[in-house]
């Protein structure tokens, strides 16, 4: 129980993208708005599943308050390419990682839309930011291609070595936030590197029937990881958003993810929904297309 007690009281650890030793391929821009962060230059090194090479790399020694286990949340801002410009790796764990092996790096992928703004949201693993906006996530929680990892410190090595690396150009990053798991943050909380709350949010859960039920025609919605909660609260027809597009499906030539995609379809399958694709052919990977 004093362990539990102790770590708990662990302050969270706000670090800035840019204070870490940037590759090559990485840039700080000028700041806009009083933001200042990192992207990576647009190089022919796109590797599926890791940085591919150190200049894709970026490294941070990061000192803990105390042992425990942490989340890491990140503030980041997708390009004007949607799916094209929204993914990146961090470090499987603490410590220097090979560029090229794939087991050191977790893969996050699909952040176009998700992603938290509110002052009072929440930090999860899903919500509903979209594209050109900052917005957190909690990547310990969040899938976007590979599963997630939480970081553990222990009480004799409380300063660590985290990398990140890039994939995908377009994306933005801000900052990062090491809070202790098991903790709710706030978007205010996390731009104000405060602590978190030992208590859990209030879930909105609809009541009453369906809007479908007893209707004559079906009535359908996207189907994507932020209206994935109370989908069947409303529609009785699936259509996926972005996930059947090509940018989203294929955004590195030849490797494929059909995770969202199969999730729509199963959801179908097996409420007995209407499946509908979104689009065969798309110009952009906007929304607003």
């Amino acid at each position: 129980m004093l362990a539990f007690t102790v770590q708990a009281q662990n302050a969270p650890v706000p670090q800035q993208a840019e204070a870490g030793t940037l590759g090559a391929d990485w840039t700080t821009p000028p700041a806009q708005a009083g933001v200042q962060y990192v992207t990576v230059v647009p190089t022919a090194t796109i590797n599926s599943n890791n940085p591919g090479t150190a200049a894709r790399i970026i490294t941070y020694s990061v000192t803990f308050p105390g042992p425990g286990s942490y989340d890491l949340y990140a503030r980041v801002r997708v390009g004007t390419g949607g799916a094209n410009d929204d993914s990146f790796y961090y470090g499987n764990g603490f410590g220097n990682k090979a560029a090229t092996d794939d087991t050191n790096w977790i893969t996050v992928n699909q952040l176009n839309s998700v992603g938290y703004t509110g002052a009072n949201d929440v930090v999860g693993n899903a919500g509903g930011g979209q594209q050109q906006v900052w917005k957190w996530l909690n990547l310990s929680t969040f899938n976007g291609g590979e599963a997630p990892t939480a970081f553990t410190v222990t009480a004799g090595n409380l300063t660590q070595t985290f990398q990140i690396g890039a994939r995908e150009d377009g994306l933005d990053i801000d900052k990062f936030v090491f809070g202790t798991t098991g903790l709710y943050f706030t978007v205010a909380n996390l731009d104000a590197g405060a602590q978190g709350s030992t208590t859990p949010p209030t879930v909105f859960t609809p009541t009453g029937p369906p809007m479908a039920t007893g209707k004559p025609k079906f009535l359908g919605g996207v189907y994507s990881t932020p209206q994935k909660p109370f989908f069947n609260n409303y529609f009785n027809q699936v259509t996926p958003e972005n996930a059947g597009k090509w940018g989203s499906v294929e955004s590195t030539r030849n490797v494929m993810n059909w995770t969202e995609l199969d999730s729509a379809y199963a959801l179908a399958r097996t409420k007995g929904y209407p499946f509908k694709m979104h689009t065969l052919i798309w110009g952009s990977s906007s929304h607003f297309g």
